[in-house]
């Protein structure tokens, strides 16, 4: 009697499951989804902007990242009402510090206001991931074409890896703000396809494209981000950080305090090199894209290492993990999708 009743319940139980299959295709599925993700509450968001602001002073060059962005030209209308507005976007220029500040001090958090909100602050995060990622990539193109000659091979592996470094990094973070940036995966498909040709010891490579999407990430920060007031181009901010001549021992007498990450890709060999090319580093803070050509070695080199630390010390510091059960879905997709 046991048996049959099991027996029964196993077969009401594959029913509902073949039924639910047939009611709910993969399309279904996926649209239910959306409402869900459309319709669930703020509070997860709310939180993590007042986390934000406990932690300002390791956001701070983000918060500082003044963007543009789309907002409803109607802010608040009645959706039942028999002629809803149409959905027509206008660009507005957004400064995060004095976005988010705004909206926690109000104490009234309408829907609209915090997705607003949060997409300053994932705006203003790529903005500073194109920064630092496309200067990287075209130092890195230029080192290899004009002065791979003078470059130990160990040393152009580690400046690869530097770079790889940097671009999981910014993958991670914007995954975890469930923001995707086309560009950044395809910098970091690029960067695979010429490790692979350095392990198969090819000295000759073809950097080209690194040149290419660099330079596709300077017109895309000219839509995304607006120069800061005061400044002279969009890697200003960027540049003057770079001067900080002390950055080796301030690597090294706070190593204990730097994350997990930071410590594992920061091995001797990186010290040692990082030690010899540091120095001044002059640059002109409205150099643009187009003018890192003009750098000679010495000053690439220096740049070079500069940035990746500074990089590393921003990114890989900013509580952003939380907001996202898998960083690193989105990436998957992309890929798939960029195959």
């Amino acid at each position: 009697m046991s048996f049959i009743v099991h027996y029964v319940a196993f077969l009401s139980l594959a029913f509902v499951v073949v039924m639910s299959e047939l009611q709910y295709p993969n399309e279904s599925l996926q649209y239910l989804n959306k409402i869900d993700n459309a319709t669930k509450s703020h509070d997860d968001n709310i939180n993590f902007l007042k986390t934000v602001m406990e932690v300002d002073y390791l956001w701070w060059p983000i918060l500082n990242e003044t963007v543009r962005v789309k907002r409803p030209k109607i802010e608040y209308f009645d959706p039942y009402a028999n002629e809803a507005p149409n959905g027509d976007l206008e660009d507005m220029e957004v400064l995060p510090l004095k976005n988010i500040t705004t909206l926690l001090a109000s104490n009234v958090f309408v829907g609209t206001d915090v997705q607003l909100t949060m997409d300053v602050l994932k705006t203003a995060t790529a903005c500073s991931v194109l920064k630092h990622i496309s200067f990287q990539g075209i130092v890195f193109h230029h080192l290899l074409k004009k002065h791979s000659s003078t470059i130990p091979y160990e040393e152009r592996m580690l400046f690869l890896r530097w770079l790889l470094d940097m671009v999981h990094v910014a993958v991670d973070k914007l995954a975890a703000l469930d923001y995707s940036l086309l560009l950044i995966t395809s910098m970091h498909k690029r960067l695979a396809e010429i490790h692979l040709s350095f392990l198969n010891n090819k000295t000759d490579l073809d950097t080209e494209s690194l040149h290419e999407i660099g330079l596709d990430m300077f017109t895309e920060i000219n839509n995304k981000c607006v120069v800061p007031e005061g400044e002279e181009g969009h890697y200003s901010s960027l540049i003057a950080d770079l001067n900080r001549i002390k950055r080796i021992e301030d690597l090294k007498a706070h190593r204990s305090l730097i994350t997990e990450t930071m410590r594992d890709s920061t091995d001797i060999i990186d010290i040692d090199i990082m030690n010899k090319i540091k120095g001044e580093i002059i640059i002109n803070k409205n150099i643009d894209a187009n003018g890192i050509d003009t750098l000679n070695e010495s000053v690439l080199k220096r740049a070079y290492g500069a940035n990746y630390v500074q990089m590393n010390f921003l990114f890989l510091n900013l509580p952003i993990y939380t907001l996202a059960e898998s960083q690193w879905n989105t990436l998957f997709k992309l890929e798939k999708s960029m195959q």
